[in-house]
Parts: C-alpha cells; sequence; structure tokens
C-alpha cells in the first residue's frame, strides 16, 4: 500500500465499529471484576453478542479506544 493510499488509526477503528456494531442493540453496561473499567453487551446484526471495553487505548493509557471481543457465552442477555 503506497503513502498515499495509507489509512490512519481513526479510519481503521471507524470500520471496525461500523462492520462490527452498527445495527446492533446495547444490551448491557457491564463492569470488569478484574480491572477498573466498564463498558457494555451489543446484539449484533449477524446474532452474536460482543463486549465493548471503554478504554484509552490499546494499552490503557492514551486517547480513546473501544476493544470489542466477540462474548463467549452466546446466552441472551
Amino acid at each position: 500500500m503506497g503513502a498515499a493510499n495509507k489509512r490512519t488509526l481513526a479510519q481503521v477503528m471507524a470500520e471496525e465499529i461500523g462492520n462490527a456494531l452498527v445495527g446492533g442493540t446495547i444490551n448491557n453496561a457491564i463492569l470488569s471484576t478484574d480491572r477498573d473499567e466498564y463498558g457494555f453487551t451489543v446484539r449484533c446484526r449477524d446474532g452474536k453478542t460482543r463486549v465493548v471495553w471503554v478504554m484509552s487505548d490499546e494499552e490503557g493509557n492514551g486517547t480513546g479506544f473501544l476493544d470489542i471481543t466477540e462474548r463467549k457465552n452466546q446466552k441472551e442477555d
């Protein structure tokens, strides 16, 4: 990919968030049991539930970042 086609982190994250969450429904607000973090679960268009942690960044030490993972237990919330 050439320099002119290089995407920013913001562009990559917006696409990832859009693909994973747009059209879904927020089910629950959640708190981490082992860390001082919060987030929410989303029932997505594909039928899977994803957990979204609101973090400062991937490492937890900078500007905003959403950590989106597929929920292991796919039961209804």
